[in-house]
């Protein structure tokens, strides 16, 4: 838990704002609904060496950009094609915290089924 809070603080200091519960339950369904400039941002404990996938699959009518962060803010997988649907795939070395953004940088608001598996 401790991990988790640091994140939870490392992503108050990159001025991300969580639009969902930040507990790492996988796996992970949910529909999210995003009006332009918005962000989903959620925290995820993945285990070493274990696939996760992460799929987004939008309305049709815009353009979101997915991002996995590691807990000192880099970026380990991304996905900013011109479309409403993303795929991620990582296989941690190790057991730890990633974080998931969600952006719609669309003119529109988007209904998105986001699933991390």
């Amino acid at each position: 838990m401790k991990k988790i809070a640091s994140i939870l603080g490392f992503l108050t200091v990159m001025g991300l704002a969580f639009t969902s519960a930040a507990s790492p339950v996988m796996p992970f369904s949910d529909t999210i609904v995003l009006s332009p400039e918005d962000r989903f941002t959620r925290a995820f404990l993945l285990n070493r060496l274990e696939t996760t996938q992460v799929l987004v699959n939008g309305d049709g009518d815009g353009d979101v950009d997915c991002f996995l962060y590691d807990e000192n803010g880099n970026v380990v997988a991304s996905d900013n094609s011109v479309e409403d649907r993303c795929y991620l795939r990582v296989v941690p070395r190790e057991r730890e915290v990633l974080i998931l953004r969600i952006i719609n940088i669309g003119s529109g608001v988007t209904l998105a089924d986001v699933v991390v598996r």
